[in-house]
């Protein structure tokens, strides 16, 4: 780009960026100023396509026809663009540039605001931007007065005829009082809000002005700008908030007033930094606008071209050719389009059209990072396969060429490899990671040997993508796995076309509770038998049977056995089991000349009751896992011998 392309860019943005601002000071300056931009930009690509594939036809109706549309915009608009002329001529932005007297309107405006609440005075205050609050100002009250905070508060107050409307100020000026605003769209804010809050909210929505009101409810301050609020300011930072808001400098601590040479950086500082896209639609509507202009003058081409690495040749294919099996184009990725603009005369484009094809051959020492040597490519016609000298460039930045020499190395999958969210697991739960069994349980992985050899020595963790074990997850849960973001961004892969799987044990927490005795009982399970049980003893030394007992999902992982909390449980549990644990003999089948050895029965869980919801009642536990067990183990002998009372 010449300079004096680029003065003539910076002229002609500048120029457009003005009447865009321009038009956003009108009322209506939404629906204008679409049409104007939507306007220019069908013009311009009207324009741009005419001229693109020579329609002298279309090229003369939409020059003829362009005066016309801006005449009938004039028409349609002329009361907003008189008003709008008439603010023009009201402003001097080179004296507000350094004026500081909006800027202590701020603290007029807090100080009134901090005492309104503390009254509990309700108030609504607008201050206009750059859009243009005419609509909502011409039928109040026009003031017209320098912002004071004792007019604020009489404006306000509770006995004032125009305390129930909106005041605007514009600039240092209170405006107008008694304003109606209207009332925002938005349906997810909540019923209690009441009606000056949505009025403040209703007016950001359809301008770029900023809000304040005080609560008469609560005495609370809220700001809002662009839709949105901010609620119950501190009174210390209203100011601080407001300034923000406005888009001010914070005073220096001093409190004094920045000299011209301060504001005249401010306001630099603020051109290159605030309005940024309205600025980039200009720019890109002004280089559009000389980019037509000049299309009879340069003869440059843009052509999207295919970065290919495997050997495949065409039109619109930049092919870059390896040297070897081992090497590996990194960047740029194979697949990826460029734009690469040649520089020709006019009918050699045109004879190139959609054909263009270019070749890179490299050598055996190619590997690490570098420029991509455009200036190498052997470029092709493919319609006339003529071999071509051409001016090519890149449209955009320059791309980088890197080559990777690839390897292949196996690694034995271990637990460490995965990477686990069990934060939200079930907290009677846990994750038994040594039991993680994963198919298979090798990997090849294929890439850089850089990458390899960092994987080896430690540099660079081999990780899965992260997996949630979630709070309904029991049992085990299996995962398919896929390389992490790192593995994949060092241009790494698996060498197997299979996904690699992981079996993930999920195992509740088991807490062994210790002994519980219970007196066997003699019982006749057989009705039709006629042994009586009194006719038999147990001997002393059998008569208590002996149960080790677990629990398993009962206690919360990492509960401590010695906090009178666990106590409290497990004793809970164990009350609970000794109340409907039975164990017994039945005597149905001895008589007193036949085996006198009966098995000990016992019964768990109980059958007879819905013991789990009673047993979740008992231990005080709404959420009790339904998958968590008490478990039982009888620990003395499972047979005893009786003895019949006639002997």
């Amino acid at each position: 780009m010449t300079a004096s392309f680029a003065i003539q860019a910076l002229v002609l943005t500048l120029g457009i960026y003005a009447f865009l601002r321009f038009l956003r000071t009108t009322r209506g300056s939404g629906v204008l100023n679409g049409l104007v931009i939507a306007g220019l930009v069908v013009i311009v690509g009207l324009w741009g396509l005419a001229d693109f594939f020579q329609l002298e036809e279309f090229q003369y109706i939409v020059q003829g026809i362009t005066p016309f549309l801006a005449v009938i915009l004039a028409i349609l608009f002329q009361p907003e663009l008189r008003r709008a002329m008439i603010r023009l001529g009201e402003r001097n932005q080179l004296a507000n540039l350094f004026n500081s007297g909006q800027h202590e309107s701020v603290v007029e405006v807090a100080q009134a605001a901090i005492a309104m609440a503390a009254r509990r005075h309700g108030a609504l205050i607008a201050f206009q931007r750059e859009s243009a609050l005419d609509a909502y100002t011409q039928n109040a009250v026009q003031v017209d007065a320098e912002v004071n905070r004792l007019l604020l508060e009489n404006l306000f107050h509770p006995g004032s005829a125009l305390h129930d409307g909106a005041v605007v100020i514009t600039g240092d000026r209170v405006s107008a009082a008694a304003c109606l605003f209207p009332l925002t769209e938005n349906v997810e804010i909540s019923k209690s809000t009441g009606t000056r809050h949505r009025a403040a909210l209703g007016l950001t929505e359809e301008t770029d002005a900023v809000t304040l009101i005080v609560s008469e409810e609560t005495g609370n301050i809220s700001i809002c700008q662009r839709g949105q609020m901010e609620r119950d300011i501190p009174p210390a930072r209203i100011e601080e908030r407001l300034r923000h808001y406005l888009g001010y400098a914070e005073r220096e601590k001093s409190g004094g007033r920045r000299s011209t040479g301060a504001n005249l950086m401010s306001a630099l500082r603020s051109f290159f930094t605030q309005d940024l896209l309205r600025k980039g639609a200009a720019a890109a509507m002004a280089f559009a606008i000389l980019y037509l202009v000049h299309q009879d003058i340069l003869e440059d081409k843009t052509f999207s071209m295919t970065v290919r690495s495997d050997g495949i040749r065409g039109a619109n294919v930049l092919s870059v050719q390896m040297p070897s099996e081992q090497h590996h184009l990194a960047a740029p990725v194979s697949g990826r389009v460029v734009e690469v603009q040649v520089r020709a005369t006019r009918s050699e484009l045109a004879r190139l059209n959609f054909s263009l094809a270019g070749s890179l051959a490299l050598s055996d020492d190619t590997i690490g990072s570098g420029p991509f040597p455009l200036d190498q490519v052997q470029w092709t016609n493919t319609a006339t396969g003529e071999s071509l000298e051409l001016d090519a460039s890149w449209k955009n930045d320059p791309l980088t060429l890197t080559v990777e020499r690839y390897a292949e190395q196996t690694f034995k999958l271990l637990p460490e490899n995965l990477d686990l969210d069990d934060s939200t697991i079930d907290a009677r739960y846990r994750v038994d990671r040594d039991g993680i069994v994963f198919t298979p349980s090798e990997i090849t992985l294929v890439g850089p040997q850089d990458a390899l050899d960092a994987l080896l020595g430690g540099g660079m963790p081999l990780r899965f993508q992260r997996k949630v074990i979630g709070p309904k997850d029991r049992d085990a849960k299996r995962f398919y796995l896929s390389l992490s973001d790192e593995l994949i961004a060092a241009s790494l892969r698996l060498a197997d076309t299979r996904t690699p799987e992981a079996l993930v044990p999920i195992i509740p927490d088991r807490r062994d509770l210790g002994f519980i005795q219970l007196e066997i009982t003699k019982v006749k399970l057989d009705p039709n038998s006629t042994v009586n049980p009194d006719d038999w003893a147990i001997p002393p030394v059998s008569e208590i049977a002996r149960f080790r007992f677990a629990t398993e999902g009962i206690f919360n992982v990492g509960d401590d056995p010695g906090t009178p909390a666990f106590a409290q449980r497990a004793n809970a549990v164990q009350e609970f089991v000794e109340r409907h644990l039975h164990a017994m003999v039945d005597v149905s089948g001895l008589d007193s000349s036949g085996s006198k050895t009966a098995r000990v029965i016992w019964i768990w869980p109980p059958s007879h009751i819905d013991w789990w919801s009673e047993f979740a009642n008992y231990i005080g536990e709404e959420n009790l896992d339904p998958e968590a067990a008490i478990l039982l183990e009888l620990e003395s002998e499972p047979e005893i011998r009786l003895t019949h009372v006639g002997e």
